[in-house]
């Protein structure tokens, strides 16, 4: 299955929730990165929530180096005005393992990741109020429709 990277962004939860699926590699992450910098809604302040759960993982500790120093090079040139919380949801050992590694090599940035099984305690870490679990499922069962219909070629696009 080829890789599908969505994303909502909800201003009024200061939310940036993401849904990926399929194999996914260094360059669609690259891909992904680079069309969420020069979407005009996107906020550095705005908390994650990134839902991993139907994804293969297919980079490597290398990457996921390569990814927090574009980050901390993105991150540099923006204005931000709080610590950034990003949620990564995991169902599987591999998905637990790589998350676990952006949280290591990402000391240096202000953001703080914690890996978790549930969307519960997820949005329960990021304190998020008005936003409940049935909230969240309905937002990505959008995404995973808008995801079905479009299989052609990747996709990195808001909803």
């Amino acid at each position: 299955m080829e890789a599908v990277i969505r994303y909502k962004l909800l201003k009024e939860h200061n939310l940036h929730i993401v849904y990926v699926e399929g194999k996914v590699n260094f360059f669609d992450l690259l891909s992904y990165m680079n069309k969420l910098y020069k979407d005009k809604n996107y906020s550095p302040d705005y908390n994650v929530i990134d839902d991993l759960r139907n994804a293969q993982l297919e980079f490597s500790q290398e990457d996921i180096k390569k990814c927090i120093k574009i980050f901390e090079v993105k991150s540099e040139s923006m204005t931000r005005t709080n610590l950034t919380k990003f949620a990564i949801l995991t169902k599987t050992p591999e998905q637990v393992v790589k998350a676990f590694l952006y949280r290591k090599y990402a000391k240096n940035l202000s953001v703080v990741f914690e890996v978790f099984s549930t969307v519960f305690s997820a949005i329960d870490w990021l304190l998020l109020k008005d936003f409940s679990e049935s909230d969240y499922n309905a937002i990505i069962e959008k995404l995973k429709v808008k995801s079905q219909h479009n299989k052609m070629h990747n996709h990195y696009t808001q909803h």
